[in-house]
């Protein structure tokens, strides 16, 4: 069971948490407030805290202040660090110090501060059930040691004897006796948004923090950070240790990282794995298979995040993937021109299926992979901004989101995407359709009496005659040329009733030059000719009736 202090000098934020968070879930038996750190230390013999949730910037005592006091009492106790945007500076340092994460306090949500919360009390539940077989967090100065051997390694700045004598002077786990490389490339694209301008190095911090618990509790593997989206982890093998077994277990603590940065940080990551090595002058040749490996994720289904260099995979020449990478982007862009613009759900869905399939890991190469999927989100959204529907409809975004990442996961993407761009199109056009159907029958009473036909009507109103045909009925329940025909019908019984003129004048007055079609068209319509639908008209009236 815990303690924990919320420490922030606005009410309305340590209420904020205190309340929303379920702490009996979280096995916190007991939540302390404080407007700042002197409070904290003022009833630290009080309360104990085992987690202290705190602010940065606060009066008499900061955030950092607090956390270096802290540490004084009590080394095991952890700490979240509330955040502004514009306080990454403080939330370096406070990772410096030893903080497990950090929240930006304006924009978290309830359940992210409680996933935060609830991932640092497992560690310390873990923490305290393995203390006698942990070993201590590699201290940051030591961090900062091994991440420079190994990024010295790989620009052959070592022979393989300095490597396993240097190793010894450091905190290395590995012997480079028996060992395998897994690069971990992260989701950088679609994590920044949600961090600010100095995203990438916070998103770096947290997952340097994740994986040292995780290194702390298991003392198997090495890590380092190369790149701001890579990370490269060494992992011991056992003397013994089968390959099969090997694998196995790298898959597990693998799955184990990626649980963790995808529920914890919400950042996607993927592996490639090398094949495990038997000396240090192999660990150059280790990195570049596992890097490769990891590139062919993007070939496979969203959930399999792993990719060991041992399966086999295609190598084809640079032409190869240039020419089918201009395939690609024109069959697609043709297809869709003619189908998504024009609401074709079908023939859309079809296009973006037909040429996905042409990304297959034995027809491809990663790279070419990658840059087909950038340009088949370039194509729609060029479509649709021909379309001249830009403003009105939303682009496919491709800032925060990373078609390159995967093949099938941008794929369901940009089907859906299409999707609803043709559900808009549709209800537009319903809309747009059915007022164009009302001017049309306006129009027709108006000028029924003229020499009207369907491609007239249609160039009037500047729209395609066969769209305008299949509209109107759509609308009406009736061909244009029936409508049109019940129109001046009812315009002859009028003039029949009320006037007295020849049939032959009634019939030029509704619009009929040709009196016998005239009377095949009235007959038709009433199942009576028009001089005997006079006379019955008629004859009532003349009777009184």
């Amino acid at each position: 069971m815990f303690t924990i202090v919320i420490v922030d000098d606005e009410a309305i934020v340590r209420y904020g948490i205190k309340h929303s968070v379920d702490w009996g879930a979280l096995n916190a038996t007991r939540v302390e407030e404080a407007f700042h750190g002197q409070e904290v230390l003022d009833r630290w013999d009080e309360w104990r805290p085992d987690l202290i949730v705190t602010d940065i910037k606060m009066p008499v005592m900061d955030g950092i202040e607090l956390i270096k006091r802290a540490k004084e009492r009590n080394p095991d106790c952890r700490f979240i660090v509330l955040s502004c945007i514009d306080e990454f500076e403080y939330v370096k340092e406070a990772f410096m110090l030893g903080a497990s994460d950090y929240v930006l306090k304006m924009t978290v949500r309830p359940e992210d501060m409680t996933a935060c919360i609830g991932r640092v009390i497992q560690e310390m539940i873990g923490s305290r059930s393995a203390d006698k077989r942990m070993q201590p967090h590699v201290p940051s100065g030591e961090r900062y040691k091994i991440e420079g051997f190994f990024r010295d390694i790989l620009s052959h700045m070592y022979m393989a004897w300095e490597i396993v004598e240097t190793a010894k002077s450091i905190s290395v786990r590995t012997s480079f006796d028996r060992y395998g490389v897994a690069v971990m490339e992260l989701n950088m694209r679609e994590a920044l948004p949600r961090y600010g301008s100095d995203g990438k190095l916070l998103v770096g911090y947290s997952v340097v923090n994740m994986l040292g618990e995780i290194a702390a509790e298991e003392r198997d593997f090495d890590f380092f950070k190369l790149e701001p989206d890579e990370f490269v982890l060494v992992f011991d093998r056992g003397a013994e240790e089968p390959a099969r077994r090997f694998e196995e277990r790298v898959s597990a603590k693998l799955m184990r990282i990626a649980a963790g940065a995808e529920t914890f940080l919400k950042l996607g990551v993927r592996f490639g794995v090398s094949e495990p090595e038997q000396s240090a002058d192999r660990l150059i040749a280790a990195y570049k298979a596992a890097k490769r490996a990891a590139a062919r994720c993007v070939f496979r289904p969203e959930a399999e995040r792993i990719v060991f260099a041992g399966e086999p995979g295609p190598q084809r020449p640079p032409e190869e993937d240039e020419a089918l990478s201009h395939r690609f982007a024109a069959t697609l862009r043709k297809r869709l021109a003619a189908s998504l613009p024009y609401a074709k759900e079908e023939e859309t869905a079809a296009a973006v299926d037909e040429a996905f399939a042409m990304l297959s890991e034995d027809r491809c190469t990663p790279q070419a992979a990658r840059a087909c999927l950038a340009k088949a989100v370039s194509a729609v959204n060029l479509i649709v901004l021909e379309s001249g529907e830009a403003g009105r409809f939303p682009p496919f975004d491709e800032e925060s989101f990373d078609a390159g990442w995967n093949r099938d996961r941008t794929r369901r993407r940009l089907s859906a995407y299409c999707g609803d761009y043709i559900a808009f199109l549709r209800s537009k056009h319903e809309k747009s359709g059915r007022k164009l159907v009302r001017d049309i029958v306006a129009y027709l009473n108006e000028q029924y009496a003229d020499k009207i036909t369907l491609e007239q009507t249609a160039k009037h109103f500047y729209v395609n005659k066969t769209y305008l045909s299949e509209l109107f009925k759509a609308e009406t329940g009736r061909n244009f040329t029936r409508y049109l025909n019940e129109i001046r019908v009812e315009r002859a019984k009028m003039l029949m009733l009320q006037t007295n003129m020849t049939m032959t004048e009634i019939a030029e007055r509704v619009g009929f030059a040709d009196f016998r079609y005239f009377g095949r068209v009235f007959k038709n319509h009433t199942e009576l000719a028009p001089s005997e639908y006079r006379t019955r008209a008629v004859q009532p009236k003349r009777n009184g009736v």
